[in-house]
């Protein structure tokens, strides 16, 4: 009888008419997005909008229709350096019109590397330039190191996709969980020094006060997660199983930065401790100790710590406790792009990243070109905030070896704690230990990272080979097919260069700490730009662009003229060395005809063109030739200026 009803309450239901639902005005959900495109590769703009009535589009470029392109989906199959511009797409129904917001393209040609390069490594940066303009990355960096030399170390691309400006070899990018293995180093160097201990509890030290939001729930067991815990992973959070603040099941707390500020009634930038102090107010999903879930809200944790430890903020510590290791160029970047450093590369947002797939966030109105800086790194520096450059990510990985090419950073105890794999990891089918993801069979350490524009790459093979690889965007499958390429590439050189470029690619700063007493830092008359404590006439920020020694007198000027060879002509060539770096400090080449007036000439350009040598040491010697000199004109004068920094500064 209950079926033939529910039966007949079927058929009774398709009989009655369904009222037309009214149309409504169009309303865009996702605008096109604002798209970079290597030159000859397919480009496709799309727009997403809560409408079910029927749709007609028009894109338009420049605020001009394109013709025939009147469908939801906009594509050029081979992008041209002319179809650069602003795109957009009009909609329109029997109810209205809208129009999009402005998604602008770029497109570039390919640029030459930056950084010595070395010829039995072709190979793999063709496979990595192919890999580059398949995904639309805008810029990448790479570093290798073998047997504790730094053989490697280049830019691709473009740092900022809508000018001229290339990645360096010491741009900084952001890490993402990179970071992870910066905070394990820095709080088992607390623990080397006697400051902490690993079997700490953690939340009684860190002195948060009591959530008070509604719907706060306060778990007894968070008191008794240790620093191994945070560590290892084993905190009890877990991510996958966590219910969010709206219910839903998935909750990546450091993604949630809006929320927080709301619950906790903030209106300044949020803090990884407001963060942390937040989280108390959720339950764990484990007892703490016993289940591995990699989960960034231990290593946000660590990262309150580790400044509670040190009273000092998470960069400063870093900074302090890695300096031994000529590691100096850690950052916690701005939270928008108007907040860019000098040496920042840009993050761009991959139209093949797809935002709203990625569960844990919390829930975002539209997909723009803005969620590249969606997570600012200050709620979570521990975890996935920091940005460095590839060289002085190699240089900790280099720090962390057992092994004295360059000084470790720990001791052998500390050492073995961090690339020891926990048993839950084991269990868990992840093994790892502290900062690292271990390959038991193989002894291979690794750690990726990824933000919605960031995709990183850190890995000790089993070989011993050492590459860091960074991108400026994210793609799902980006990642992978990199680390492919590399091990397929690395593994098949048979000759290896037998350059060291650690001691040439060192910041300025990290120079000076090598060079000077911590008494005589203090001291500009010793340590300053502009002082010559070894009176050989030379600054220290000369000494440091030529590859010298601030405290042993040079008796050759590190400045050398000569003529060179041109047809029928001689053309007069300044000689000099200069580390591979474009950060740290600038060369000025001007040319006068009376030692009073100047002109500035540019580095590689008709009128002074210029080549490179690679020096063992890592150190490149320029030679400049002045394309219109020639030895039988007037007397001409010349002068080469060292500046700090990219530009500007205090001369030497």
């Amino acid at each position: 009888m209950k079926t033939k009803l529910r039966l007949f309450m079927v058929a009774l239901f398709g009989v009655f008419p369904v009222a037309a639902r009214a149309d409504t005005s169009p309303q865009i959900i996702d605008p096109p997005l604002t798209q970079f495109a290597w030159l000859g590769r397919p480009v496709t703009f799309k727009v997403s909008f809560t409408n079910t009535t029927p749709m007609n589009f028009q894109w338009q470029w420049k605020g001009d229709d394109i013709l025939n392109a009147t469908n939801k989906t906009f594509r050029l199959n081979a992008a041209a350096l002319t179809d650069g511009g602003d795109y957009r797409v009009v909609l329109s129904n029997s109810a209205g019109v809208m129009t999009s917001a402005v998604a602008r393209l770029t497109v570039r040609d390919w640029s030459q590397p930056t950084g010595a390069s070395f010829t039995n490594l072709s190979a793999l940066e063709k496979g990595l330039q192919t890999l580059m303009r398949t995904h639309a990355v805008p810029g990448a960096s790479l570093a290798i190191m073998k047997d504790g030399r730094l053989i490697l170390a280049r830019g691709y691309g473009y740092a900022d996709p809508e000018s001229d400006e290339l990645v360096q070899p010491d741009s900084l990018f952001r890490i993402a969980s990179l970071s992870k293995a910066i905070t394990a180093t820095a709080l088992l160097k607390l623990v080397d020094e006697g400051r902490l201990n690993l079997d700490d509890r953690v939340f009684p030290m860190l002195n948060l006060p009591p959530p008070t939001f509604p719907g706060a729930q306060i778990d007894s067991r968070l008191t008794n997660i240790t620093v191994r815990h945070l560590l290892n992973h084993t905190g009890g959070w877990d991510r996958d199983t966590a219910k969010n603040p709206n219910g839903g099941i998935g909750f990546n707390h450091n993604t949630w930065f809006r929320r927080c500020a709301i619950d906790l009634g903030i209106t300044r930038p949020l803090t990884a401790r407001d963060m942390v102090g937040w989280l108390t107010g959720f339950p764990l999903q484990h007892k703490p100790g016993t289940t591995f879930a990699y989960v960034n809200a231990g290593y946000m944790t660590a990262g309150v710590l580790l400044e509670e430890i040190t009273g000092r903020s998470y960069e400063e510590a870093i900074h302090s406790l890695l300096a031994s290791a000529d590691i100096t160029r850690v950052r916690i970047l701005g939270a928008t792009r108007a907040e860019r450093l000098p040496e920042e590369v840009v993050q761009w947002m991959s139209p093949a990243y797809d935002f709203r797939s990625f569960t844990f966030n919390e829930q975002v109105a539209t997909v723009t070109s803005e969620l590249a800086y969606n997570t600012p790194p200050a709620v979570w520096p521990g975890a996935g905030g920091c940005a460095t450059s590839a060289i002085d990510y190699a240089r900790l990985i280099g720090a962390i070896d057992g092994k004295q090419s360059i000084p470790d950073l720990l001791s052998t105890n500390a050492l073995q704690t961090m690339l020891t794999v926990t048993p839950q990891s084991r269990t868990g089918g992840e093994p790892y230990g502290m900062g690292w993801f271990i390959d038991e069979s193989t002894g291979e350490i690794r750690h990726d990272g990824s933000l919605s524009a960031a995709d990183t790459w850190a890995v000790r093979r089993k070989d011993g080979l050492v590459y860091v690889l960074f991108f400026s965007t994210e793609d799902n499958s980006l990642s992978s097919e990199a680390k492919s390429l590399i091990d397929s590439a690395l593994s098949s050189i048979k000759a290896w260069p037998t350059n060291d470029l650690f001691a040439a690619t060192m910041s300025y700063e990290a120079w000076q700490r090598r060079h000077f007493t911590p008494a005589e830092l203090s001291q500009p008359e010793i340590s300053g730009d502009d002082a010559d404590p070894d009176g050989d006439g030379i600054s220290n920020l000369t000494e440091y662009a030529q590859g010298l020694d601030s405290r042993v007198a040079d008796h050759e000027p590190w400045l050398r003229g000569l003529f060179v060879g041109e047809g029928n002509l001689l053309r007069f060539a300044l000689e000099y060395r200069l580390r591979p770096l474009s950060y740290e400090v600038t060369h000025v080449i001007e040319v006068s005809s009376d030692l009073k007036t100047w002109d500035f000439r540019s580095l590689g350009g008709s009128a002074f063109p210029s080549s490179e040598q690679l020096g063992e040491d890592g150190m490149l010697t320029l030679r400049l030739v002045d394309s219109d000199s020639d030895k039988r004109q007037g007397t001409r004068f010349y002068r080469v200026r060292v500046f700090k920094g990219k530009i500007g500064g205090q001369g030497g």
